[in-house]
């Protein structure tokens, strides 16, 4: 694939770290996913899925064996890719700040949940529901929705996580292109939740369609009778 021979440290987790690594190694990159020990956290068939063409290599990183191990990894790779809360990775001494002392070339992702300075939700136990709460895409996606009342909807679709992998990656590949001309790496973060608000409808980024109608100046339009009868009353089930 055209990323032969580009290494690749996988220290992902659930989907947005693992998903990114996966792009990577279905272009030809070489991926080492290190898996933490025990039982794995997806269900066999997204596990087997996000680690398809990776090697895994299973490192318990609280011990210094291990990290010593992970440090040897890192000193040879193009690009480190993980989505622990801000915090983590230094915590472990492998954060960029510690490791580009080791390799000046390497390209490191984060994928936060929420970014490092969100001084409020930094260090929030990011989940995917969480983060896409947070973002409003249960309740604001859709302005026919708020305008019939509707109720928040739940999807199991890890919208963040997607569109967050798909961000990082792409400006993981801008670095290395940048990296072919000064041969200096660089360190990325991208939050879940900026990735969850970005790849939706005008609404979200202007705060709901209260705020979308006050900057564009539409006001709000009358329904006809026959449509009022869809509004959402307290009386109708949520599904």
């Amino acid at each position: 694939g055209p990323l032969a021979g580009l290494n690749v440290i996988d220290f992902g987790h659930y989907y947005a770290g693992p998903m990114a690594a996966m792009l990577l190694a279905d272009q030809g990159a070489n991926v080492i996913r290190i898996v933490r020990p025990g039982k794995p956290e997806l269900r066999e068939q997204q596990y087997r899925l996000f680690n398809r063409n990776k090697k895994l290599l299973t490192l318990d990183l609280k011990t210094e064996e291990s990290k010593v191990q992970a440090k040897s990894l890192i000193e040879k790779a193009d690009v480190v890719i993980e989505n622990f809360r801000p915090g983590v990775m230094k915590r472990l001494g492998l954060d960029y700040a510690s490791v580009k002392k080791i390799n000046s070339g390497l390209v490191y992702l984060s994928l936060p949940g929420f970014a490092s300075t969100d001084k409020k939700r930094a260090h929030t136990q990011a989940w995917e529901g969480v983060i896409a709460a947070a973002a409003g895409l249960y309740t604001d996606l859709s302005l026919i929705r708020r305008q019939f009342n509707f109720p928040p909807v739940y999807t199991s679709v890890p919208h963040c996580s997607m569109y967050g992998a798909t961000q990082g990656i792409i400006a993981v590949m801008a670095a290395l292109i940048a990296r072919e001309k000064h041969g200096l790496g660089t360190v990325i973060e991208t939050p879940l939740f900026d990735a969850g608000l970005s790849a939706f409808s005008i609404s979200l980024v202007l705060g709901g369609s209260e705020k979308l109608r006050e900057c564009t100046g539409m006001s709000q339009p009358e329904l006809p009778d026959y449509l009022k009868q869809q509004f959402y009353a307290s009386t109708d089930s949520p599904s």
